[in-house]
């Protein structure tokens, strides 16, 4: 069995992360690292926190800050 479990953002609708920390939690499960997704969007086709225009680089920036607000939420260490 694998240690952690990686979760991918976009978690899913009416993300309840709190109670989804918990579940893995109450399973013995432990959630690893939330796997952005800054490279799917058409937007992202010249790069992501890197890009030529700053609207984008400020969308994937606030991509990445969610997931960090995602694992504070899960108790995800990663």
């Amino acid at each position: 069995m694998a240690p952690t479990v990686a979760l991918p953002h976009p978690v899913g609708p009416g993300r309840r992360l709190r109670a989804l920390g918990k579940f893995a939690e109450d399973h013995g499960l432990k959630l690893g690292a939330i796997n952005s997704n800054t490279f799917q969007d058409d937007d992202y086709r010249l790069g992501s926190v890197c890009h030529p225009d700053a609207v984008v680089r400020r969308k994937a920036l606030d991509h990445l800050l969610e997931c960090v607000d995602i694992m504070d939420a899960t108790g995800s260490p990663i």
